[in-house]
């Protein structure tokens, strides 16, 4: 069987640092298969893929927006992965491990973002070629209407 590696898949690949969910120090629930209590992580692993990052942001219509600056929920992203790449790295991305920042060493976004779904996709001759990481963050700031006319 051929691998993904055969296959031409262009991306703007990025360093990601991601932080995985520590298994062992976490306790699970086990009905629901939820973390419970405080969560613990396992050091930082950097990774190469390709960011799409959504922040959500009011309108500029002050009617939609509202006086203690609430947004309409968190914003999200997802981050795309060759298949391969990351069974060679001997990385499992799961939910609930965090995004910790995107970009050069020089100059990181930090996100501390969490991953809510893990989703293998592009399937091509009988095997999946990419795997996207969703994850949602929220910002420090706030907006509000104060001060618009």
């Amino acid at each position: 069987m051929s691998t993904s590696a055969d296959f031409p898949v262009r991306m703007n690949l990025m360093r990601i640092v991601i932080q995985k969910m520590s298994p062992t120090n976490t306790e699970i629930d086990d009905d629901f298969r939820e973390p419970v209590g405080i969560k613990s992580f396992d050091s930082n692993i950097e990774l190469l893929g390709q960011v799409n990052m959504k922040y959500t942001r009011f309108n500029l219509h002050p009617l939609d927006r509202t006086y203690t600056g609430d947004r309409e929920g968190p914003s999200r992203g997802k981050i795309v992965f060759k298949y391969d790449y990351l069974v060679q790295q001997g990385v499992e991305l799961e939910k609930g491990d965090r995004v910790v920042e995107v970009g050069p060493v020089t100059n990181p976004t930090t996100i501390n973002g969490k991953i809510y779904e893990v989703v293998p996709t592009a399937p091509l001759r009988g095997q999946f070629v990419l795997l996207e990481a969703k994850f949602e963050f929220d910002h420090d700031e706030q907006e509000s209407v104060t001060g618009i006319t």
